[in-house]
């Protein structure tokens, strides 16, 4: 498969789950785990791999764009135990993608130096999202 072709549907796929979150509320939600398990495994198990880094901040933008849309569009009126609901199923999507990522990362022919560096580059921005994004979408009387 394009490795191209391969990281539309694993957006497309994300997408799907933040429409199906709106639409059904706790149903995409429940399901973001399982969904994006399978895109990352799309992205990383493609033929046509990108490069190792740029696929660590691909499978962080993948999970990152789940979590930013169910925050943003799921259904609730989003206080703050749904919001610690919502991080708790992040850190559920985390785990798997970062096992995910670290065989691929093993797996891969490329430098130990930019082994090192695709690894912590993901570790870094998830750091920086859980800092930032950790309370999006909270109305302001909630806060």
């Amino acid at each position: 498969m394009n490795r191209y072709r391969a990281l539309t549907i694993a957006f497309l796929i994300i997408i799907g789950n933040v429409i199906i979150d709106h639409f059904f509320a706790p149903v995409g939600l429940f399901l973001s785990p399982i969904v994006t398990i399978i895109a990352v495994i799309i992205i990383s198990l493609n033929k046509d791999k990108f490069d190792i880094t740029f696929q660590s901040v691909l499978m962080f933008a993948l999970v990152a764009l789940n979590d930013i849309g169910i925050k943003l569009y799921g259904g609730g009126i989003h206080d703050s135990e749904g919001q610690g609901l919502v991080n708790l199923f992040l850190l559920i999507c985390l785990a798997p993608c970062f096992i995910i990522l670290s065989i691929s990362v093993i797996k891969n022919k490329s430098t130990v130096a930019k082994k090192i560096i695709s690894v912590l580059s993901f570790l870094m921005l998830v750091t920086l999202h859980l800092y930032f994004f950790s309370l999006l979408g909270m109305q302001q009387f909630y806060i």
